[in-house]
């Protein structure tokens, strides 16, 4: 006869609450908007990309119980995800303070603007350049991966996160770029750039969707029991990441790519997606229940 696990009672973890929330949110918006910054050139975009993802780490610590022993979690990279993410973290802060003394010194203190930055200076700086933002993908994925992980929270224990981070991850850090003020009309490669923008912003948000309809209505989904179990999540989930943090975004993405409105409006795709991706967050974590299996 075979033999299935057999759920005895839950409950709603409760051990990662809006700390966590708003280091998710930081790292994955800092992360995301530095590998944007770094396809713009801009060393001021790829500084505010740093400081986020530095204050989202300031968050997590501030969630430690004892933070003064945090160190001990990089010690365990073969087995731990929040040890290859804390490494990460690392590698990608020094590699990132690299790259922007490099760029200032190569551009002589000059906010570099150039219509190909991945094809500018010499070899090891591009290099360079490609290495940072290497890192700043894996401190967008990570969490996911950290989430997949954990086998006690059937909604978290999914193959879907890493592909869910990543997206929101782009998402929010194109949000970042949108809200800073640039010369997008000055240059004579900005228009181009934000229509490759905005395109990219458009498929994102189809594969997005339809990634997050699959991960809901999965079994593992189904299994959490999200809105029986915390009635706040539906809410949050389907107006504040479908409508203002995806569906509203395209639509002002669309209207800027056709010319139909002015790319002075772009905040107003950016303030949305921004949100949309600390409800997803939000949902997410407070999507996760125990379970107690025999």
């Amino acid at each position: 006869m075979e033999k299935r696990p057999f759920t005895i009672g839950s409950r709603p973890q409760k051990e990662w609450g809006w700390l966590v929330v708003l280091d998710l949110v930081l790292t994955g918006a800092g992360a995301g908007a530095f590998l944007f910054a770094l396809l713009l050139g801009s060393l001021s975009h790829m500084l505010i990309g740093m400081i986020l993802v530095f204050l989202g780490a300031l968050f997590l610590m501030g969630d430690l119980s004892r933070p003064w022993h945090a160190w001990r979690v990089l010690l365990r990279p073969r087995t731990s995800w929040i040890s290859r993410g804390a490494l990460g973290m690392i590698v990608f802060f020094v590699l990132g303070i690299l790259h922007l003394i490099s760029l200032w010194a190569s551009y002589k203190g000059g906010t570099p603007v150039s219509g190909s930055p991945w094809t500018t200076g010499p070899v090891w700086l591009i290099s360079l350049g490609a290495m940072t933002g290497i890192s700043a993908l894996f401190i967008i994925v990570y969490p996911g991966f950290l989430l997949s992980s954990m086998r006690s929270i059937v909604f978290w224990n999914s193959a879907f996160h890493p592909a869910v981070f990543l997206l929101s991850g782009l998402f929010c850090g194109l949000g970042v770029i949108y809200l800073i003020p640039y010369p997008w009309e000055t240059e004579p490669w900005g228009l181009s750039l934000i229509k490759g923008l905005c395109a990219g912003l458009i498929i994102m948000g189809c594969l997005f969707l339809f990634l997050l309809i699959l991960m809901v209505h999965s079994e593992r989904g189904r299994e959490s029991s999200i809105p029986a179990r915390n009635r706040s999540v539906p809410l949050h989930f389907h107006l504040g990441v479908m409508v203002v943090g995806i569906l509203a975004p395209i639509v002002i993405a669309a209207l800027v790519m056709g010319r139909v409105v002015s790319t002075s409006l772009l905040p107003l795709a950016g303030a949305p997606l921004v949100i949309g991706m600390i409800c997803l967050r939000y949902s997410i974590l407070k999507g996760g229940i125990h379970r107690k299996v025999i």
